[in-house]
């Protein structure tokens, strides 16, 4: 795996729906997963996720409200990569971030990211 993205929703379907919508336009010779944790552990959400679990390599976690910083927390253990990008799930990604990212980081060992 060469990039784990992660990023918590909480009551959010209509843009998280837009969000993934733009994570399936994602062109990339890397091998990339989403991990994504309900912060509120709706139906509504599951039911949304499991349709585009067919089209994306996504991770789906729950857990009861419990904060932003503990959704990403608790998604960590989950990363198949050791490059990790947190993002939120209203931010919809090029179809080139996977490339673009990894790339960045491959060629500046410099940066600690």
């Amino acid at each position: 795996m060469d990039l784990s993205i992660i990023f918590a929703t909480y009551h959010s379907e209509e843009i998280l729906k837009k969000s993934l919508e733009s994570y399936c336009s994602i062109e990339s010779d890397y091998n990339w997963e989403l991990i994504i944790v309900d912060n509120a552990c709706r139906s509504e959400t599951k039911e949304l996720i499991s349709k585009y679990q067919k089209d994306l390599p996504i991770v789906f976690l729950e857990q009861p409200i419990a904060g932003k910083n503990n959704a990403l927390n608790k998604a960590i253990p989950y990363a198949k990569s050791d490059l990790i990008w947190f993002t939120d799930n209203d931010i919809l990604p090029n179809p080139d971030l996977v490339d673009t990212y990894v790339n960045f980081c491959q060629e500046h060992k410099e940066y600690d990211v």
